[in-house]
């Protein structure tokens, strides 16, 4: 017990200056989030999410370029409930995702590479990355909401490598569905 909290303790600091750089994320991008419009694309999701109570099935219908985003549809349905007209809610919780999606990058980076100021390095250029800020302009976050279960998928596939449980494999195959589901 005391080699986990000695294990996380030394994790704080990476975690912290993380945490800092998202702030520094936010002050950047949330004045100009608060002024964005929304795109065609945004009224698509809208306009699909909109009868939802009274045909839940609407989010397995495909979109315009015949996709399907079903969970990111169900998670646009209650953040619309939430945020009304508000565009600044949407993309809080498009960048919170985009963190959280650092923060697993940088996790793999260390379990991958065993080494913290790489998965420091990994988290940074992830966070601030120009290509990954590109899916952040619209508020449709089907592909970073994606990326987190593909991210959590990877890292039960490698338990199931290191530990060989079943149980792993399952979770692996669980979370890779809804990577899919999310944005097919």
């Amino acid at each position: 017990e005391t080699k986990i909290f000695h294990s996380l303790k030394s994790k704080i600091p990476f975690f912290l200056i993380l945490c800092a750089a998202y702030g520094i994320f936010l002050l950047v991008l949330m004045p100009q989030a608060r002024q964005a419009p929304f795109y065609d694309d945004d009224y698509f999701a809208f306009l699909q999410v909109r009868d939802l109570p009274l045909r839940p099935w609407i989010p397995w219908a495909p979109d315009e370029s015949l996709r399907r985003h079903p969970v990111w549809l169900y998670v646009l349905f209650f953040e619309s409930k939430l945020f009304g007209p508000n565009i600044a809610g949407y993309h809080a919780v498009l960048f919170t995702i985009h963190f959280v999606n650092a923060l697993l990058a940088a996790y793999l980076v260390q379990r991958v590479f065993r080494q913290t100021l790489a998965a420091l390095l990994g988290g940074l250029l992830f966070l601030f990355s120009s290509s990954s800020y590109q899916v952040l302009i619209s508020i449709m976050g089907a592909r970073p909401l994606s990326l987190i279960f593909f991210l959590m998928a990877v890292f039960r596939w490698l338990d199931f490598l290191e530990r060989g449980r079943r149980r792993d494999f399952f979770l692996t195959l669980v979370f890779e569905a809804v990577a899919v589901l999310t944005n097919e």
